[in-house]
């Protein structure tokens, strides 16, 4: 592992053009790990329910958080578009991710009473974006290139999308709180500097004390993203679950 955060064709047992070369078993078990994770998704997209729910009367989702959290989301995209324009290929791709999971974040939170985006579209975009990313993942393994660890978590986090949007059955409950979990220690580790400033293959580490500007900003933007993923994940554990018993005594 380098001090930017990039594991080297060396460092994971090959070099480029070996036609021998041979991948690191912990590799081999984090491109798995995330396989798995997309297709549970996308198995769950076909039995799960709607988000449209969740664009109900939610008391965790009162109309004045989701409006500011479209605000804020919609910082975030601003943010991660200007980088669209100013970085390398990988990079780009990297940030587009982003841009398209705040564009998902802005969906969920819109003080509506049914999502912008019909539910469905959602979840297989999402999903089919995630199962992308993997793909992605895999190809570069395969060429011996440099990878950066963070595009399993930015798949995790698109599969974890998908998820959303599906509105699974009680069922998964589990799940709802692992990716709770997930969320919320990927945003601690954007807020101290853990996690690296850039995802782009070979780039030089950034410290976040001594990082830029524009490269604090992406550590503070995706700490907002994924605390705000924590947030809607429990609000979709809780507050449905209260809507749903609402709806019980409102019946009787």
């Amino acid at each position: 592992m380098t001090d930017d955060g990039t594991t080297s064709a060396a460092a994971m047992g090959t070099t480029p053009g070996d036609p021998d070369a041979r991948v690191a078993p912990i590799v081999i078990v984090a491109v798995a790990g995330a396989a798995i994770l997309v297709v549970v998704v996308v198995a769950m997209t076909a039995a799960g329910g709607s988000a449209a729910a969740m664009a109900g009367h939610n008391p965790w989702l009162p109309t004045a958080l989701r409006i500011s959290a479209v605000l804020i989301y919609t910082g975030v995209v601003v943010v991660h578009g200007w980088h669209l324009r100013v970085t390398s290929a990988p990079e780009r791709l990297w940030h587009a991710i982003h841009v398209l999971m705040a564009l998902g974040m802005i969906v969920m939170f819109a003080p509506m009473r049914r999502l912008v985006v019909v539910a469905g579209v959602g979840k297989w975009v999402f999903a089919v974006a995630a199962a992308g990313i993997v793909a992605y993942v895999a190809v570069l393994l395969v060429r011996g290139e440099r990878l950066g660890w963070l595009w399993l978590a930015a798949a995790a986090d698109l599969a974890a999308m998908a998820y959303m949007f599906a509105m699974p059955t009680p069922g998964l409950q589990w799940l709802t709180w692992l990716l709770v979990a997930w969320s919320t220690l990927q945003a601690i580790g954007w807020l101290t500097g853990v996690l690296p400033q850039r995802a782009d293959l070979g780039s030089p580490a950034v410290s976040a004390a001594a990082c830029p500007r524009q490269d604090l900003s992406i550590s503070v933007t995706l700490a907002v993203m994924n605390f705000g993923m924590a947030y809607m994940f429990v609000a979709m554990a809780v507050g449905t679950a209260a809507m749903g018993g609402m709806g019980g005594m409102r019946g009787m």
